[in-house]
């Protein structure tokens, strides 16, 4: 009539479906951890370039401070002796044109 199979080989095809359905989970646990892991890495390094940029241009922002300060002086002075020319140069020219 019909097959029955021993009680052993149910037990053990039970097992082995549930073995292969772990090892599918199992695989695709690891697989998202691989991912994540290589993404939280890269993150990490860019984040460390950034660190150690804005260390390296606070750095050299502290070593030319006393220059850029001197030079934005003289820039000053050089932008106050333009304007007095300038003033000086067309307040002639205004006058030049009087009839």
């Amino acid at each position: 009539m019909g097959y029955k199979m021993p009680a052993m080989g149910l037990l053990t095809g039970v097992l082995v479906a549930i073995g292969a359905v772990q090892s599918y989970y199992l695989r695709e646990i690891l697989a998202v951890l691989l991912f994540f892991s290589i993404a939280f890495s890269v993150v990490a390094v860019v984040i460390l370039i950034l660190l150690l940029l804005d260390r390296a241009l606070n750095c050299a922002l502290v070593w030319t401070g006393p220059y850029a300060t001197h030079g934005a002086l003289c820039l000053h002075r050089g932008w106050m002796q333009a304007e007095q020319f300038s003033g000086r140069h067309l307040h002639g020219s205004e006058q030049g044109l009087r009839r």
